[in-house]
């Protein structure tokens, strides 16, 4: 149960590290997007103002006479002003800036290089930001650039001290009679509106990507476990890899030393197996590994760690197993093993046979210092007549 919960715990942090990953990859493609959009945003808002603007002009050039009279007087109390034709084409920009939903509808006049002078305006007249017929102000390169090259066009977002963040389309208004410009109209959405269009798709990009970051992360988390289960297993006998055992043989002595629970461990060698490979061949060596490969794994626990080491030298860990248990395990897997050999095809009877060492561990002691005192046993039992099982008592007791 502890090395469960350790393993689990170890492939949340896993987990966890590659979704920090994939996000810190993923966060600048995110920035980029997110500022393309906002600039998407801004051109369309841009086009649009300057579309309504040409469409306004155009409506004012159908009927040219009132609104150049209108700009060439002096304001109320002026005979040449027309209040009437006034207040009704305010009151026509309002419903188009309601319609649109633009902040601010207007048309002025270049006075000189430096100032305009404003003649109407689709703001409430009770507003604060109405600017009455003739209020003046400051002319910028844009209106300018409008007004002398009889061109509609947009700008960026510019920052007005009076009004704001303005995206705003100009327009001019020509009298077809003679070519000149009379006016410009000027149609102006706030960056306001772009924060709150950015919101919306913000929303969109930010649950799209961390869709993405879960599911690049769960895909690469598998990808990894499969690599790391890959690499667990031996491809031949099908048991534990020496890497997996060496990573459990760790794991297994933090538990014993936790729990205070005994742990043995078993090392079993195939006797005489280079004679077999030689005489009778590798494909029937390979066979033989298989077998007891099948011994290995009918006859140990779900628990105990069955892998293979080396060439035809197996381990395997005995989690909470004394060396009395221990030595009727090793035993059993001896007396099995024999027994498979006396109808092996392709072997002579008895041939195929394994000795076993068993080592149990000490308080302190490292997975090397184990695995040399089984493999000290294996080594006596290889020594002392093969095909039987040794339990390592210490260095001048072995057997």
């Amino acid at each position: 149960m502890r090395l469960s919960r350790r393993r689990y715990t170890k492939r949340v942090l896993g987990l966890l590290a590659i979704l920090v990953v994939v996000t810190i990859a993923l966060a600048f493609p995110a920035l980029l997007i997110h500022d393309h959009i906002e600039s998407l945003i801004i051109e369309r808002l841009g086009i649009e103002a300057k579309n309504v603007a040409l469409t306004i002009a155009h409506l004012i050039e159908q009927d040219i006479g009132p609104y150049r009279e209108l700009s060439n007087s002096g304001g109320y109390g002026d005979p040449q002003f027309d209040e009437a034709y006034y207040l009704r084409t305010n009151a026509l920009l309002r419903e188009i800036k309601q319609e649109i939903d633009a902040d601010f509808i207007y048309t002025e006049t270049v006075v000189s290089d430096s100032e305009i002078a404003y003649i109407l305006d689709a703001q409430d007249m009770d507003s604060d930001d109405f600017s009455a017929f003739g209020e003046r102000e400051g002319i910028t390169e844009n209106e300018l650039l409008a007004h002398t090259q009889k061109r509609a066009l947009f700008t960026e977002v510019v920052d007005y001290p009076d009004w704001g963040k303005l995206i705003t389309g100009f327009a001019p208004i020509v009298d077809m009679a003679d070519g000149t410009v009379v006016g410009l109209v000027g149609v102006d959405f706030s960056l306001e509106k772009v924060e709150d269009m950015l919101q919306k798709i913000s929303l969109v990009i930010v649950l799209s990507f961390v869709t993405l970051i879960v599911l690049i992360s769960l895909v690469m988390f598998i990808l990894i476990l499969l690599r790391i289960e890959s690499q667990k297993t031996d491809y031949l006998s099908g048991l534990h890899s020496k890497k997996f055992h060496e990573f459990r043989l760790n794991d297994a002595i933090e538990d014993a030393l936790s729990t205070k629970r005994p742990l043995s461990l078993m090392m079993i060698d195939i006797d005489r197996f280079k004679a077999i490979n030689d005489t009778y061949g590798h494909q029937v060596g390979d066979r033989a590994l298989k077998s007891i490969a099948d011994v290995l794994k009918l006859n140990t626990r779900v628990v105990d760690i069955c892998s293979r080491y080396g060439g035809d030298e197996f381990v395997v860990i005995l989690p909470e197993t004394n060396l009395k248990d221990a030595v009727v395990a090793g035993q059993r897997i001896v007396d099995k093993v024999q027994q498979i050999s006396q109808d092996f095809d392709g072997l002579a009877a008895g041939e195929l046979t394994v000795s076993v060492g068993i080592a149990q561990w000490s308080l302190n002691e490292t997975p090397e210092s184990l695995m040399e005192k089984a493999d000290k046993a294996l080594y006596q039992s290889k020594e002392t007549g093969r095909n039987k099982l040794t339990v390592y008592r210490g260095e001048k007791q072995p057997g």
